[in-house]
């Protein structure tokens, strides 16, 4: 139809291809068949995609060539190429540089000023809002100073689609590539665990006790929250509350680390379920890939229910922050938590074990009662979400304030000593070095 012929697709040729399978057969090598057939769904994911995206530009390359013919249209390839030099100096020369300047120098400003209001805490408790306000005001100057090169863009339009559309697939190709490889890094640790060693017999045993300490575990984690729901003690100011009281608040919350800790260690064990062959020992599979989301789905549950009591007190939060050395829990244990249910990798890996099970739930008869409890956290824990989506925004809001205040504090305190060194008038200092003494 084309009177043309391609050996090559998007970069991709017979040398391309042989290089392809030498990569596999390498990774096959390395890894093993287990890890590599999780990849295939994928393979055949992006493959399809490319067969679609080709077949749609072969159609679209073949009617523009019909009603070329039909029309009489001169051949596009002899069409004179686009000027993009007179493009180029109509951008640089058409526009006013003075406003330019001025909207980029009043968007740097009040993102200055976001930052500023954010790390000094103007107007607290509500600093957050008005910095995200005056975040949002700096893009409009921004974009009023872009309306300058409106008229010239328009008048070259044409030229720049001409030249940009080539590439949107490339584009729309690496954002695809860099999201399945960040999702693939969180999902598919790269480290070797104990899983792949063990034989059918140790695999069971360690199954069989790890998921009844996870049955363990979960009870832990209803009687801590039932305990903050019901006894109230987490509702009242830390002020009036007797000493007693907040000992029974630090106790609560010495247990709920050490729980907390006891869902990472086994959550961490059983991570590497993939590489218990699903082919061959698909029960155990399924099993191990239960212990691993069932404790991240407890962990995740409970950090949540929490999470909601405590951050309604400010000063709650400030004591659960406050280190406990005598029992191992350093400072900052809070804001960990905050930070880790609503860090993006967790959310990748909630949603994927969220559609891996429903995939191997066939495989879990015998675990009935563990795919159900961990169905019941899904719930829950999506309904939390979509209670309060800002809880999404603000864990990463506090990382950042705590990180700016954290650098600006060294900087404040030298200004502050700076200024109390400053004098200004020449007299003998009223506070004399023998009051000091005595």
């Amino acid at each position: 139809a084309t009177n043309a012929f391609s050996i090559s697709y998007y970069g991709v040729g017979p040398t391309e291809i042989r290089i392809i399978f030498i990569l596999v057969n390498t990774l096959i090598i390395a890894l093993g068949r287990a890890s590599m057939l999780k990849a295939v769904p994928y393979v055949l994911g992006a493959a399809t995609f490319g067969l679609f995206i080709t077949v749609f530009r072969t159609q679209k390359a073949l009617w523009d060539e019909d009603m070329r013919q039909k029309h009489g249209e001169p051949d596009t390839a002899s069409d004179a190429k686009p000027n993009i030099g007179e493009m180029a100096h109509d951008i640089v020369t058409g526009v006013s540089k003075r406003r330019i300047a001025r909207g980029i120098l009043f968007t740097v400003i009040l993102a200055a000023a976001a930052a500023l209001v954010l790390v000094l805490r103007v107007l607290h408790p509500h600093h957050r809002a008005l910095a995200i306000v005056l975040y949002v005001a700096s893009w409009v100057p921004f974009l009023w100073s872009g309306k300058e090169k409106r008229a010239i863009l328009l008048k070259h339009g044409r030229t720049i689609r001409k030249q940009a559309r080539p590439y949107l697939l490339h584009v729309a190709v690496a954002i695809a590539l860099v999201i399945i490889g960040r999702t693939a890094w969180v999902l598919v640790p790269a480290d070797e665990t104990a899983l792949g060693r063990m034989t059918e017999g140790e695999l069971t045993q360690s199954l069989d006790e790890d998921l009844e300490s996870l049955r363990v575990l979960d009870a832990n984690v209803d009687a801590l929250v039932h305990w903050a729901q019901t006894n109230g003690l987490l509702s009242r100011s830390v002020q009036a509350l007797l000493p007693a009281e907040q000992d029974q608040i630090r106790e609560f919350w010495r247990n709920v680390v050490d729980t907390m800790m006891e869902l990472e260690i086994l959550k961490r064990r059983y991570r590497g379920f993939y590489q218990v062959d699903f082919l061959v020992q698909p029960a155990l599979h399924t099993r191990a890939f239960l212990a691993a989301f069932g404790a991240f789905t407890s962990q995740y549950a409970g950090s949540i229910a929490v999470i909601d009591l405590v951050s309604r007190s400010p000063s709650l939060v400030t004591m659960l922050n406050e280190a406990d050395p005598a029992h191992g829990i350093p400072a900052g244990s809070y804001a960990a938590l905050e930070r880790r249910a609503a860090h993006p990798d967790e959310l990748i890996r909630l949603n994927a074990g969220a559609a891996y099970l429903a995939l191997v739930k066939r495989q879990a008869e015998a675990e009935e009662g563990r795919v159900a409890r961990i169905e019941a956290q899904l719930k829950e824990i999506y309904r939390a979400l979509g209670k309060s989506p800002e809880r999404l925004i603000k864990a990463p809001l506090d990382l950042l304030e705590q990180s700016a205040a954290t650098a600006w504090l060294p900087f404040q305190k030298d200004m502050a000593v700076g200024m109390s060194l400053i004098r200004t008038r020449h007299r003998p200092n009223l506070v004399k070095p023998e009051l000091i003494a005595e």
